[in-house]
């Protein structure tokens, strides 16, 4: 029984290095659509002409350009067909945990905005991700509950949230969100816009970060688990034996 009782720990271990499936992004009145090479003055809706004094990314989408090349053929984002904005999204939980790490903020607020989550039925429910003091580098890891979405608090303790209707500073989608379905659909790239929708510049790259499952157990790291625990055992079992 006991080394049935290691196979199985070996088994599931397994099981859990290999899987590490993105949270499910939803939406109201969207879906992903095909790439669009940024210009700046056209839909999409984060496809903005950037207050930012060049050489700072125009936008989000030229952003990820620049950062990811210029194949892009295998990017989508989320938004309704023409491009307009989504304004519900959330996610759906697939994956016990999530890490964030920040890639860009080019932003006066800076230094001020914060991003949270927040249940999206229990929107009381919440927790910091980013710091306003915190900048690109920073990696945060986090535990959503089942359905969770995202909002950013921004000057004056302005609340932008990702489905608009649980509150929040005006009706308009603060938050652009891409994937690369050529490697895989476990990343996520979500950019902010942190001004309002009458004064903003529609730039999304006021803060940019990638999103992620948790890390999971390395093969190398659970070969070695197992090992420990085969030794273990045989231990146990010699000395049983005296």
């Amino acid at each position: 029984m006991k080394k049935v009782s290691i196979l199985c720990v070996l088994t599931a271990l397994f099981l859990t290095s290999s899987i590490a499936l993105a949270d499910t992004l939803k939406g109201s009145t969207g879906g992903w659509q095909a790439w669009v090479d940024p210009d700046y003055f056209t839909p999409p809706y984060w496809d903005g002409d950037s207050y930012d004094p060049l050489p700072a990314p125009q936008n989000i989408g030229d952003y990820l350009k620049r950062r990811y090349g210029p194949d892009m053929d295998s990017w989508e984002f989320w938004a309704n067909i023409g491009g307009t904005a989504d304004l519900s999204l959330y996610f759906e939980k697939n994956s016990p945990g999530q890490t964030a790490a920040m890639l860009l903020e080019i932003a006066g607020y800076k230094k001020i905005n914060e991003i949270w989550w927040f249940d999206w039925e229990n929107p009381s429910q919440e927790e910091q991700i980013f710091k306003g003091i915190e900048g690109p580098g920073t990696i945060k890891s986090f535990t959503p509950t089942t359905n969770w979405s995202l909002y950013i608090k921004t000057k004056d303790g302005v609340t932008y949230y990702m489905d608009t209707g649980k509150g929040g500073g005006e009706d308009y989608q603060h938050f652009a969100i891409f994937r690369n379905t050529d490697r895989d659909r476990q990343y996520y790239w979500i950019g902010v816009e942190d001004l309002p929708y009458m004064s903003g510049d529609k730039d999304y790259q006021d803060m940019v970060f990638k999103l992620s499952p948790a890390p999971v157990p390395e093969p190398t790291a659970i070969f070695f688990l197992g090992s420990g625990l085969i030794g273990l055992f045989a231990f146990k079992k010699r000395m049983g034996k005296n």
